[in-house]
C-alpha cells in the first residue's frame, strides 16, 4: 500500500499559557486542553498566564496515549474573547462509524520523523448533523482526505470537531493551453 507522507498538519489556536516550564507549557482554550512544545524562539516577556496565538502541528504519542501540540511560531496577545482555534490536516480514516446524526472516524497522519521512520499521528474525529450526512455520501476507509476543523477536549482526549472534508486526489483534466 502507497501512503502519502508529510501530509498537511497545519494548527492555529489561541488560548491562555498556564504552567510554563522551559520550552513546554500546557494551552487553556474554550472547550481544550492541551500540552505545547516550543520548537521555535519563545518571546522574552512571555510568562506564565498570557493570552497568545500558536501556530504548529498535532501531534500524538503512542507512549502515553495523548496528544500536543508542536508549536512553530508563538506570539503574546491581548486576553481576546473569542479564541482562534482551527486545523487542517490530512489522513486516513481507519474505520468510519456512522451513526444517528453523527459520523466518527480515527484519522491517520502519517510523517517521516528525523530518524527517517514514518510516525503516524492519530486523532478521533467527529462530524455531526448536516457535515456527517454530507462526509457520509462519499467518505471512505483508507483514502486520503484533508480535514478541517477545531480541536476539542472530550473524555480528556483531544479530538477534531470536523467542518469539512474533502479527497485530497488531484482534480485533472484536459484543458488545451493554459
Amino acid at each position: 500500500m502507497e501512503i502519502k507522507l508529510n501530509c498537511e498538519n497545519r494548527v492555529l489556536v489561541q488560548g491562555r499559557a498556564v504552567n510554563i516550564r522551559g520550552n513546554k507549557f500546557t494551552l487553556k482554550s474554550e472547550g481544550l486542553r492541551i500540552p505545547c512544545r516550543v520548537d521555535s524562539q519563545i518571546p522574552g516577556n512571555f510568562k506564565d498566564g498570557d493570552y497568545v496565538t500558536i501556530r504548529g502541528k498535532l501531534r500524538y504519542s503512542n507512549e502515553h496515549d495523548s496528544h500536543k501540540l508542536i508549536v512553530e511560531r508563538l506570539s503574546v496577545i491581548n486576553e481576546v474573547k473569542d479564541f482562534v482555534n482551527h486545523i487542517a490536516i490530512e489522513g486516513y480514516p481507519l474505520e468510519i462509524v456512522r451513526d444517528d446524526g453523527t459520523l466518527s472516524f480515527t484519522l491517520r497522519h502519517n510523517i517521516l520523523n528525523n530518524k527517517g521512520e514514518v510516525y503516524r499521528c492519530l486523532v478521533d474525529c467527529i462530524a455531526y448533523s448536516r457535515v456527517a450526512d454530507r462526509l457520509s455520501r462519499f467518505m471512505e476507509k483508507e483514502k486520503l482526505y484533508l480535514i478541517v476543523g477545531e480541536l476539542v477536549c472530550k473524555d480528556k482526549k483531544v479530538k477534531i470537531d470536523v467542518e469539512y472534508a474533502k479527497d485530497s486526489k488531484a482534480i485533472v483534466r484536459n484543458v488545451g493551453n493554459v
